[in-house]
C-alpha cells in the first residue's frame, strides 16, 4: 500500500502523538512529553489504529 495514502487524513499532531508514544514506551511517558493526559494519547492512538482495522 502507497504510504500517501495510507497518510491521508492523518494530522501532524496524530503523528507527533504516535511517534511520541512509540519513543517514550508508553501512554503516561507521551503524555508527560506532550503535556496531555494520559487518556487523550490513549484516544488519539486508538483513532489512529482504528483506521486501518
Amino acid at each position: 500500500m502507497d504510504w500517501r495514502i495510507m497518510l491521508d487524513g492523518v494530522s501532524l499532531d496524530q503523528l507527533r502523538t504516535f511517534i511520541a508514544a512509540s519513543d517514550e514506551g508508553s501512554f503516561s511517558a507521551a503524555a508527560r512529553l506532550l503535556r496531555r493526559s494520559q487518556s487523550a494519547v490513549s484516544e488519539m492512538v486508538a483513532g489512529l489504529e482504528a483506521r486501518w482495522v
